[in-house]
């Protein structure tokens, strides 16, 4: 039950890089109550989350990564690993597919 007039909802999205984008929605009694929670707030997001250290770099190194539209900078003084969140499940990486006879 909302007992005021109107108010604010906000949440966070977190896209590449974990670049975070806040959006914060003000409605009426009646938008919250006629809406569902879906409408406010868009669907979590999918996939699977890729993992890696990267190796061979020195100390002061940045590194980049890139793999399926996700991208992920390492600077391997403060730690050298890496995190690619909601990666789709169903990209192709590309390469060569082996021939079959």
């Amino acid at each position: 039950m909302i007992g005021s007039s109107g108010g604010g909802l906000a949440y966070v999205e977190l896209g590449a890089n974990d670049a975070a984008s806040i959006t914060v929605q003000y409605r009426t009694q009646a938008e919250f109550t006629a809406g569902t929670l879906a409408s406010f707030c868009p669907p979590p997001a999918t996939g699977k989350t890729i993992n890696g250290d990267v190796a061979g770099a020195g100390f002061s190194d940045r590194s980049s990564i890139s793999l399926g539209g996700r991208e992920a900078t390492v600077f391997t003084f403060i730690d050298p690993t890496f995190h690619l969140p909601t990666f789709p499940t169903a990209t192709r990486l590309g390469g060569v597919s082996p021939k079959r006879s």
